[in-house]
């Protein structure tokens, strides 16, 4: 998915259709929420730094997965709104990509 990659696919096969897998989409969709992640954490202070210690895992692991417990604890964390909030909602709205069927097919180009 690297830039030079996709230009090398371009420049040697350039009739090739390249394809990104669900694994890797979603790698770059967690680092980038973990980067905002941190980049929040720099910002807050007092009170919104303890709310929001420790909760990586709670913006990284898929919402089908978490337990009654952290469901409830993102569940306030998402009231926030912080921007890690909106990252993470992008995220998982992103996530519905996998399931949506395209009635045209594919672009002819």
């Amino acid at each position: 998915m690297w830039a030079i990659y996709l230009a090398a696919v371009r420049e040697k096969l350039p009739r090739a259709i390249v394809a990104f897998d669900r694994f890797h989409v979603v790698q770059h969709l967690n680092r980038a929420v973990d980067d905002v992640r941190r980049e929040s954490w720099r910002r807050l202070t007092g009170e919104e730094r303890s709310a929001f210690k420790r909760t990586r895992w709670l913006w990284l692991k898929n919402p089908w997965n978490l337990l009654r417990e952290e469901k409830r604890r993102l569940s306030v964390l998402c009231r926030r709104n912080q921007p890690i909030v909106r990252a993470y909602y992008l995220k998982e709205s992103f996530q519905r990509f996998w399931t949506t069927r395209d009635r045209a097919g594919p672009s002819p180009t």
